[in-house]
């Protein structure tokens, strides 16, 4: 049956400050992408974009130097998750091949997370740079806890154009252990790093002192 996936972002501006809750909402569509990094699939186009990721480093709390977009769109059996993120100078991008499960923190890359239990306690964590390296790793809030040992069963396609790069996820629920019919929001958060800039951002702020694993700030 369909699986009714609302995924919560809490936003803050500083730890100090109260946070604000926004709700954002997968589209359910009939077809998925067609799995190539291009974005020119209908199910994109009906989806909502969501922009404004936020720096953690180097100036916190100021808006990405390049534009950064992120939509959600789902059918009966998989997640899928679109990255477009432009580039003011595409030779730039930094990216390399290498093994699944290599750290790619050294090139440009774009992560994302789920707890679809919605409290936080154990994290669904899916990486890639442009050269379409899949990570994948459990964690649980504050990263107190992580194994690389987890490998999903998911899928990721990435392409370099004159405009950036882009990325498409294809994760199965079948990945995720919850309940569908409690009709749980997931918390949730996406980053992206422009490695040349040593440019860290999200697109539900987290504080300079945290990380992307800090619930209460990202997701």
């Amino acid at each position: 049956g369909a699986y009714i996936v609302r995924i919560l972002v809490i936003i803050t501006a500083l730890a100090a400050a109260a946070l604000a809750a926004t709700e954002i909402s997968a589209v359910r569509v009939d077809e998925g992408p067609e799995l190539d990094g291009l974005l020119d699939d209908p199910c994109w186009g009906a989806a909502k974009w969501h922009e404004g990721f936020v720096q953690r480093d180097p100036d916190p709390g100021a808006s990405s130097t390049e534009m950064t977009r992120v939509a959600f769109v789902y059918d009966s059996q998989t997640l899928y998750v679109a990255f477009d993120c432009r580039d003011s100078d595409p030779d730039g991008i930094e990216s390399h091949l290498a093994r699944r499960d290599t750290y790619v923190s050294t090139d440009d890359n774009v992560d994302l997370y789920f707890s679809p239990a919605g409290d936080g306690r154990l994290l669904y964590y899916f990486s890639t740079n442009p050269a379409g390296v899949k990570l994948d790793q459990l964690y649980t809030n504050r990263a107190q806890w992580a194994t690389g040992q987890w490998d999903g069963h998911w899928d990721v396609a990435t392409a370099v154009t004159d405009e950036g790069w882009s990325a498409e996820f294809a994760v199965p629920f079948a990945n995720f252990q919850f309940d569908a019919a409690a009709g749980n929001d997931w918390l949730f958060n996406a980053g992206r790093v422009i490695r040349r800039k040593h440019e860290e951002t999200y697109l539900a702020e987290v504080t300079y002192t945290a990380n992307m694993h800090y619930t209460e700030y990202g997701a």
